[in-house]
């Protein structure tokens, strides 16, 4: 939910399905993962509304009793309600996590998406017709001057830092710090992001 750009409000629900296959007994053993997922997605703007699918297939490696590594690479599809929501990518990531007590955890991670990009600007915009395409007009942003969204591919690099904190068996406090570039030729666009949340395992 958005506080301020209430047409950004989705709810989704779906079904996941998932297989693994561990490569021998004990916690040292590499673990295989083939996960697939498919979402129905509602939004309060009707055109962003659509349908969501993805695979993820992913490897898991303990390294030592407190410390993990993993890969992954996810392909996605998302079909909007209007065609200029629509979505198509893959992304790959890599992560370490580290473990030194119980109560604490570090995760170091750098993911690389490969797909499409929705950027919204004022024309005229030559930088953005000349690396993509105008697709529609979008008032979700409430200005007085209209916003188009244009489409292009383009590459994602992205560098997080995670810090979590045990609050007991099934919750955990988690604080996060991201730099992410997204870039097409001579288009640029630099992200900071910091979030924090509690997650709980139900």
């Amino acid at each position: 939910m958005w506080p301020r750009f209430d047409g950004l409000d989705r709810a989704a629900a779906g079904a996941r399905l998932g297989w693994q296959h561990k490569f021998g007994l004990g916690p040292f053993a590499p673990l295989l993962r083939l996960d697939v997922s498919g979402d129905l997605v509602a939004a309060r703007e009707s055109g962003r509304a659509g349908r969501a699918g993805s695979a993820t297939l992913s490897a898991r490696q303990r390294l030592s009793h407190w410390a993990l590594a993993q890969v992954a690479h996810t392909w996605t599809r998302y079909d909007g309600r209007a065609h200029a929501f629509d979505r198509t990518g893959a992304e790959t990531a890599l992560s370490l996590t580290a473990s030194p007590s119980a109560a604490w955890r570090a995760t170091i991670g750098v993911r690389r998406w490969n797909g499409g990009v929705l950027s919204y600007a004022t024309p005229p915009r030559e930088d953005l017709i000349k690396e993509g395409k105008a697709l529609t007009i979008v008032s979700t942003f409430d200005r007085a001057d209209p916003l188009v969204a244009y489409y292009f591919i383009a590459r994602t690099e992205t560098l997080r830092l995670e810090v979590g904190r045990t609050l007991g068996p099934r919750a955990e406090f988690a604080l996060g710090v991201e730099w992410r570039n997204t870039r097409r030729g001579a288009l640029s666009y630099r992200n900071r992001i910091v979030s924090a949340g509690v997650l709980f395992n139900l």
